[in-house]
């Protein structure tokens, strides 16, 4: 196995080529990500659904929403991806990431716009406020901030972390009700718990929706706050509210009706949900964060009460999973109900699989590609697992973490980006899948502390070198169309003027939405509603004109700049792999303009 002390930083520094590498995720603290379905494929014209694609896809891209649109769509990933790098600088004892990673989301995040959800109308929609802070449409959502940023206070004892932990949970808090005999629901609708079942579900869902990561969480948050608030120097008993809810939450979660919903099933394992009666009939899939996430909970329970029941059952938790084999369950017929036992995700040769990465014998099941969230699942339950070691000392717990960490590491790419199947070859390289990857070795480290593997923790290293100017990215790994943001773009290759595709996506895009707005005023036979549409469709036939126009100009500039480019002598290559301290950096190339990211403690990628 490759010295996972040795790779950890050259892992992390790779989870930053994406932090901040689009303008909006730079202006804003979050990781970027490159969404392939928001891709217009204009050589496609198979069909009507997709041509209606293409010209979404183009209108978002055309008037500036696309980063903002696929970033904060990835808003809890990045909060996992802060949570890998905090575990990152607690294990080794490097700060190089503290001010321009975790202090600069922590700054600059509140901004995103996170609108409230509600009924659909043009008044509603121009009036949607934006939830403050880190609070947002998804009470899971919260959760994952809620354990970042009290990961945070661990690692600085900044109160000003656990302040904003505690302003989560009181909002996650406010979710709980007698439906179903308790528990939060999943999301919200209208800025309130979606009791009706209006928006946060399933496709596929109907009635109130209460799952098992959103109630986890909050056990989990509850109880990490308790254990924190009781460490504090104060005379107040506020540990024991949250302490209760704890509590509260795991006999839910646990016990059957009219307790609960018994959510762990006859295996041991927890399922994603019951039904939409509340009972779990264990029918709903098998996935690895459910099992983890309990994990740090029921052990800081037991922490906080000496009660050894809630370690059994953790251990119990522990080790039916990762003895859990993978399984594919058959796809029901149409009309027909699923069936016991589900779709479950577990270990194949020993090495843990989400049960959409990969086919039975573990290997990676291209072309098609698993969901993008399912990719972060394994690092969230080793993350997790690295803590329960830390508390029982189970060497299987430990041999686990070892295993796929050794095999994680021998499929790494020259850039040491993970992919999905920690068994095979990189597939696609994000900062999804690279902050699994990242908790996989943090907790490789943790459970070899002491064994010469991990530093100590608080001790410091070395920085890592700051990007040398000009230097060259390295090449991609896979296909440009596979590595998304990485995709490069050569001088010369956009045309000026009116002869760009640009510029005829834009034209046509505003004006076929000005004439259906035209449309709507002669359809309504020009009454009150019809003449209420002349104003937003005489602003985009403006609109259209402008962004033609503005598109001419910027497609000149770009040509002009990028002709320039090209006279410019080609840097030297740099080493594929990065040797020692001084490592070659890591540059992101967004349409054409290079963006190198920041060295540690300097300024957000791209600044």
């Amino acid at each position: 196995m490759q010295d996972a002390r040795a790779a950890a930083p050259l892992a992390v520094r790779a989870l930053q080529q994406w932090y901040g590498a689009d303008p909006y995720g730079r202006d804003k603290g979050l990781y970027s990500y490159h969404d392939p379905a928001r891709d217009a494929h204009w050589a496609d014209w198979g069909s009507l659904s997709q041509i209606g694609r293409n010209f979404v896809n183009t209108a978002i891209t055309l008037i500036g929403q696309r980063n903002r649109i696929q970033d904060t769509y990835r808003w809890w990933n990045s909060a996992n991806a802060i949570t890998a790098v905090i575990g990152y600088m607690s294990v080794t004892g490097d700060r190089s990431y503290l001010e321009s990673v975790v202090e600069n989301t922590f700054t600059k995040a509140p901004g995103v716009r996170r609108p409230v959800t509600t009924r659909v109308s043009l008044a509603r929609f121009l009036r949607r406020a934006s939830y403050p802070g880190f609070i947002n449409g998804f009470y899971d959502d919260e959760g994952w901030w809620a354990l970042a940023w009290i990961d945070a206070y661990d690692l600085t004892g900044e109160e000003r972390y656990l302040a904003a932990a505690e302003d989560i949970f009181r909002d996650m808090a406010g979710a709980w009700d007698d439906v179903w005999h308790g528990g939060i629901y999943w999301g919200k609708y209208n800025g309130q718990p979606d009791r009706a079942g209006l928006a946060a579900k399933p496709a596929d869902w109907n009635g109130p929706y209460k799952n098992a990561i959103a109630n986890e969480l909050f056990l989990s948050v509850a109880a990490a706050l308790a254990l924190r608030q009781r460490r504090r120097p104060t005379d107040d008993d506020e540990h024991t509210d949250y302490l209760d809810w704890a509590r509260r939450c795991w006999t839910w979660f646990s016990s059957p009706a009219p307790a609960g919903v018994a959510m762990i099933n006859a295996a041991g394992l927890v399922n994603d949900s019951p039904d939409n009666q509340g009972v779990n009939n264990n029918t709903a899939s098998i996935w690895s964060y459910n099992q983890g996430v309990l994990l740090r909970g029921l052990s800081d329970l037991t922490e906080l009460t000496g009660d050894q029941a809630y370690r059994a059952r953790v251990e119990e938790l522990a080790d039916a999973f990762i003895k859990n084999p993978w399984y594919q369950a058959p796809r029901p017929g149409k009309g027909q109900a699923p069936v016991s036992p589900p779709t479950q995700s577990g270990v194949i040769h020993g090495i843990l699989h989400e049960h959409d990465d990969c086919k039975p014998d573990g290997s990676t099941r291209l072309p098609s590609m698993p969901g993008v969230d399912s990719t972060l699942f394994k690092g969230i339950f080793v993350r997790n697992l690295a803590r329960l070691y830390q508390a029982t000392g189970k060497p299987s717990y430990r041999q686990f973490i070892l295993d796929n960490a050794q095999s994680a590491l021998g499929h790494v790419n020259e850039h040491y980006q993970f992919g999905c199947n920690w068994a095979a070859p990189v597939d696609v390289a994000d900062f999804v899948r690279q902050a699994a990857g990242v908790d996989l070795i943090n907790a490789a480290l943790v459970v070899s502390q002491g064994e010469g593997t991990a530093p100590a923790a608080g001790t410091a290293q070395e920085p890592a070198a700051a990007p040398a100017a000009g230097a060259a990215p390295p090449a991609a790994a896979g296909s440009s169309k596979e590595r998304g943001m990485a995709k490069q773009v050569a001088p010369g290759e956009v045309k000026p003027g009116w002869t760009t595709t640009e510029f005829w996506q834009t034209l046509i895009v505003h004006l076929l939405v000005a004439i259906v707005a035209l449309g709507t005023v002669f359809h309504a036979h020009w009454n009150l509603n019809g003449l209420q549409a002349i104003v937003p469709a005489v602003a985009v036939m403006a609109s259209a004109l402008a962004q033609g126009f503005y598109t001419h100009s910027r497609a000149t500039v770009k040509s002009s700049a990028q002709t320039a480019g090209s006279s410019v002598a080609t840097h030297p290559a740099q080493p594929s792999r990065p040797a020692g301290s001084g490592e070659a950096p890591i540059v992101v190339q967004l349409t054409g303009v290079p963006v190198h990211v920041a060295g540690p403690d300097g300024p957000p990628a791209g600044a």
